[in-house]
């Protein structure tokens, strides 16, 4: 575990997202501080795939972290954000997701600001 650890910090962000999806399958507890950290990568893409794994391990410590990531400047971290706080389920995720669907339903709808 400890080289997948190592690859998230990785230049290459290829290399650092393939380690973020690798370690959200192992779900182990000792994986979830190296991925809260990755959410802040540089890349989009480690960011988006750290989120994915952090849902994957299902562990409440990444619940604030992830509501974070929903104000991501690119979509797909926010959806990947989302997903994974559905996917942890405690109420503070479910209701950071449920949030974020009325603010989007209110953007649709030409009710909000954007």
């Amino acid at each position: 575990m400890g080289p997948l650890i190592e690859a998230l910090r990785d230049y290459d962000w290829v290399v650092a997202a393939v380690a973020a999806e690798a370690l959200g399958k192992i779900r182990d507890a000792r994986v979830v501080q190296p991925l809260i950290e990755a959410l802040r990568d540089e890349n989009d893409e480690v960011r988006s795939r750290a989120a994915e794994a952090l849902g994957n391990t299902g562990d409440a410590r990444a619940v604030r972290p992830l509501i974070e990531a929903l104000n991501d400047d690119v979509g797909p971290v926010r959806w990947s954000a989302a997903r994974a706080l559905w996917q942890i389920g405690t109420p503070e995720a479910v209701a950071a997701v449920k949030a974020l669907h009325r603010r989007a339903k209110k953007l649709a709808n030409g009710n909000g600001v954007p």
